[in-house]
């Protein structure tokens, strides 16, 4: 363990995984702990570093609605630029519906973005974390938000913010049973060379009744050019995290059901897919629940063909796993969490340096009362 959160100052609950900078200093965000100054969730959140010693600095404490709004809940991952300065977003706060923002070396915060609280077709409620183009303009998803007659308070959209700090939506999803539309952005956005852009929704899609999800591109101009719908078992369903991409130009993800597993309380217990450019979609493994583990996250695509990645629960003892997926679909657990004094629940995207060790959060466990969360390594054998 690197890192055991104590739920105050420090912060508590990680919600996403981690980015490492050159120099080998791990940044991450906890939705809790920091200052006692939110509406709902009693500690606002924070951005901490790990420093190469293992030590811990909170660069930031958010402050809610109160204090200019700067934000509260930072539920995604974040963006690290080649200066050092810190990017993200916040799920609530603000103008009480999210954030994005950014950090200087000091730990000084700067809004790029409010989020409205109603009206206008903006977006609200950011779960993924952002993307940068070349030119410096940022991408991302909200979770909600938008303009919709079916999705209460919207089915999400995607949006664009420039060097100015000026947003644009470039996207909002419209999910009805008669148009198939996707609904609900949980992850991340991601580029191709041409500028189009590619991602998730969580739910949507024609490929089930209410939708199970959808795989979408938008090109530079906002317009939706291709959409893939999932099906349920034996396919994917309900994919919470975005994207990655080879050199070839396919596509990889993870869905939090379906599959052919059989969990209880699920319909599926998760698979890894690919997409390919000519618009195919495969299922390279669908996770049993125990011992691979059920609900996979963010994957990592290594340079000789195999996934790295985690799953939320599952595993021994069903407080999820790390495990490698290799090139030919062979999935080995890496290691299966006790929820004890190792952490419980990892739901964020792991990190892997040259020498192959993996960094990594936890959502709940460690060996404080208040069970809020670790950061780990998890070194290669």
């Amino acid at each position: 363990m690197l890192y055991t959160f104590k739920g105050g100052p420090d912060g508590g609950n990680p919600s996403d995984g981690l980015i490492q900078d050159s120099s080998g200093n791990l940044f991450g965000t906890t939705r809790r702990g920091g200052l006692k100054d939110c509406v709902r969730s009693n500690y606002c959140g924070t951005v901490f570093k790990i420093d190469t010693s293992g030590k811990e600095h909170v660069i930031y404490r958010f402050k809610g609605l109160s204090h200019g709004g700067d934000g509260q809940q930072p539920l995604s991952g974040l963006l690290l630029d080649s200066s050092g300065r810190i990017y993200g977003t916040t799920y609530e706060g603000g103008n009480s519906r999210g954030t994005v923002f950014g950090l200087n070396n000091l730990g000084k915060e700067t809004i790029l973005h409010r989020f409205l609280v109603h009206g206008n077709g903006d977006g609200a409620n950011p779960d993924g974390a952002l993307t940068a183009d070349g030119a410096g303009n940022f991408y991302g998803s909200a979770s909600e938000g938008g303009i919709s007659t079916y999705c209460l308070g919207g089915c999400g959209v995607v949006f664009k913010i420039n060097k100015k700090s000026e947003e644009t939506v470039l996207y909002r999803f419209d999910f009805t049973q008669s148009n198939g539309d996707g609904a609900f952005p949980l992850g991340s956005v991601i580029l191709d060379s041409k500028s189009n852009l590619f991602g998730t929704t969580y739910a949507g899609g024609s490929g089930c009744r209410n939708g199970c999800g959808t795989i979408f591109e938008l090109n530079v101009a906002g317009e939706e050019t291709f959409q893939y719908s999932f099906t349920g078992p034996p396919d994917g369903s309900y994919p919470q995290v975005g994207l990655i991409r080879d050199k070839r130009g396919n596509f990889y993800g993870s869905t939090q059901q379906g599959g052919t597993g059989t969990c209880f309380g699920y319909t599926g217990c998760g698979t890894i897919f690919m997409f390919d450019r000519s618009g195919r979609e495969s299922v390279l493994y669908s996770f049993k629940g125990i011992p691979d583990g059920q609900v996979p996250g963010t994957l990592i695509l290594a340079s000789d063909g195999s996934f790295y990645g985690n799953t939320a629960i599952g595993g021994d003892l069903q407080f999820g796993t790390i495990f490698k997926l290799d090139a030919n679909g062979k999935e080995t657990v890496l290691y299966s969490f006790s929820g004890k004094s190792d952490g419980a629940y990892p739901v964020g995207s792991l990190v892997r340096d040259k020498a192959g060790n993996l960094f990594g959060t936890t959502a709940e466990g460690g060996d404080t009362a208040c069970s809020c969360g670790v950061v780990f390594k998890l070194t290669p054998r």
